[in-house]
């Protein structure tokens, strides 16, 4: 299932969303600056090819609703 067409968001850029962020972007099944991180700290910043964002309602409503 591609999910180019979609927008996804993390809350929390920990080791956990870097994982996943890096194997969805290994499996081409996603474009890189769909993925929005809400990250207070922006720690993550240069590590994700994604969207960087300190509030997390501003990540949430960036993303798609999924069914």
């Amino acid at each position: 299932m591609s999910l180019k067409d979609r927008s996804m968001a993390f809350i929390g850029g920990g080791h956990i969303t870097e994982i996943i962020i890096s194997n969805l972007t290994k499996t081409d099944n996603v474009v890189s600056r769909r993925l929005i991180v809400s990250d207070p700290v922006k720690k993550n910043s240069k590590t994700f090819k994604a969207s960087i964002m300190e509030a997390v309602h501003a990540a949430i409503r960036k993303a798609d609703n999924f069914p």
